[in-house]
């Protein structure tokens, strides 16, 4: 749960020594199946089912569950780890991941544009590896309470003590990293020399299923609530900016900006992307009769809906992700994409897409 305030909490810019950062490494999805199996016995094994109403358990239908889940249907984790090498191509994703710990910034190996297999190959890694690690896990507490809570909160400390201490990491059994234009296979490599990952930027145009499902996949217990709410917002096209503060368990910050817009272009470019129904996720219409009459009947006009949306969280001012989806569909190839940014690294400085550009990448928003 959270809640919206203007008071900035003191422990957002301390060193937050109460946080078991173990936690960020295990995914919410392998939580969340853990406490099912548990307290109901479930077998659930649909991923975008456990995730889009692990937030709202008790109304399946409610639009913040049916929406993700109606916008996943047709994807499966296999589709996101071994597409076709046709669908590899699609390179859309952008991520950079450095770490302040010490003092130094560190950052992990910059892969290029990603995508969704290479999306999920990088995010499915550890996110820290030198930080402190204790038994005593943070999920304990953001977990509300059945009545039976005092036998299911062992029960979960043991199975949370047991994963610690039996696992690594998880990781999928192939991993396939974007390089440019293709997906090249890559054997299970946990890069154990890799800096941990305090602050995460991902940057996606035209976030599609197998995108959505790579994020969904990958993401910790204490990021879910941000990325469900990303998600839900940017589908829907929902306007909103703010300002809140979680209310329960591990106490965290999250800044959000969702802009529906409308871009007025002389093509026909249509969203490729569509809900379970077939009805485009935005829609284009011809506003070419505003013209009439006119001393050009041949010129066209179509006015394209279209989506921002940012969202950062985390526990303080040096931990933090940042998510930012925009729609660039009605540009056709002459769209912003993740492809500029990293020519104009291999060529000058490296900049923050989240800016669009504005700011160098180790100095972001």
């Amino acid at each position: 749960m959270m809640r919206s305030t203007c008071t900035w909490r003191e422990e957002f810019s301390t060193s937050r020594d109460d946080i078991n950062w173990q936690d960020y490494n295990k995914t919410y999805v392998e939580y969340q199946t853990e406490l099912l199996r548990e307290q109901e016995g479930s077998t659930e094994t649909d991923y975008v089912e456990v995730f889009a109403k692990g937030f709202h358990p008790d109304d399946y239908l409610i639009p913040q569950v049916y929406r993700i889940k109606d916008f996943c249907n047709g994807t499966t984790l296999r589709t996101v780890l071994q597409s076709e090498v046709a669908e590899c191509t699609a390179s859309t994703a952008w991520l950079d991941e450095q770490s302040y710990n010490g003092g130094d910034s560190r950052s992990r190996v910059q892969y290029g544009p990603l995508t969704p297999q290479g999306l999920h190959a990088r995010l499915i890694r550890r996110r820290f590896r030198s930080r402190k690690f204790s038994e005593k896990s943070l999920v304990e507490v953001s977990t509300p309470q059945p009545a039976n809570h005092k036998s299911l909160k062992t029960r979960l400390r043991q199975c949370l003590r047991q994963y610690v201490h039996r696992h690594k990491a998880s990781a999928p059994d192939v991993k396939l990293v974007s390089q440019g234009k293709g997906c090249v296979p890559e054997e299970p490599n946990d890069g154990d020399d890799e800096p941990d990952a305090e602050r995460r930027l991902i940057f996606i145009t035209n976030i599609d299923p197998p995108m959505a499902k790579a994020l969904i996949r990958t993401v910790s217990y204490h990021q879910a609530p941000s990325l469900h709410d990303a998600l839900d917002k940017h589908l829907a096209a929902e306007a909103f900016i703010g300002v809140e503060f979680s209310l329960i368990g591990l106490s965290r910050f999250r800044l959000s900006f969702h802009l529906p817009f409308f871009s007025l272009r002389f093509r026909d470019e249509r969203d490729s992307r569509t809900h379970g129904n077939g009805e485009s996720l935005r829609h284009t219409e011809d506003v070419s009769f505003l013209n009439w009459p006119s001393a050009r009947p041949d010129l066209l006009e179509f006015l394209h809906e279209g989506q921002i949306s940012s969202v950062i969280a985390g526990p303080n001012n040096l931990c933090w992700e940042a998510y930012c989806f925009v729609d660039t569909y009605f540009d056709g190839e002459d769209g912003e994409s993740v492809l500029d940014y990293e020519q104009e690294a291999n060529i000058g400085e490296r900049m923050d897409p989240l800016t669009r550009g504005k700011l160098k990448v180790e100095s972001p928003i």
